[in-house]
């Protein structure tokens, strides 16, 4: 069972690299059209959270099946701020639409995509449970 929730936090940890990935290049194309946000991106930015909150739900039922993440506190930083990362953004923005906000947006996807691609090694390495 340990084997399937490491696998399952490694395919959810990059679903979640990759949507924040494309979230980004849309919320960045966006901004260079001169476009608003719209119904759709909300959504998927929606839907981009809702990972980074499986990725923790997974990662807290492997600790307590006594498989924690190498770096104990420091994965978990990491997660928290892959979760209030956007939502905190569409919060300061007060919930704008514009050109701008579709720039901030971009910036923000992609430094939350950036630091989970280069934090994979910390994300995904366990240690294996004391005997």
């Amino acid at each position: 069972m340990q084997t399937f929730g490491i696998a399952l936090h490694t395919i959810l940890t990059n679903a979640y690299t990759l949507f924040c990935i494309a979230v980004g290049l849309w919320a960045l194309l966006v901004a260079v059209r001169g476009e608003t946000l719209n119904g759709q991106f909300w959504g998927a930015l929606a839907v981009n959270t809702l990972l980074a909150v499986a990725v923790l739900a997974v990662t807290l039922l492997l600790q307590i099946g006594g498989v924690a993440p190498s770096r104990g506190w420091l994965y978990y930083l990491y997660d928290l701020f892959f979760i209030i990362a956007q939502p905190g953004t569409y919060t300061l923005l007060r919930g704008r639409d514009d050109r701008t906000a579709a720039g901030i947006f971009a910036a923000v996807t992609l430094f939350a995509a950036l630091t989970a691609a280069t934090r994979v090694n910390l994300l995904t390495q366990y240690t294996p449970p004391a005997p």
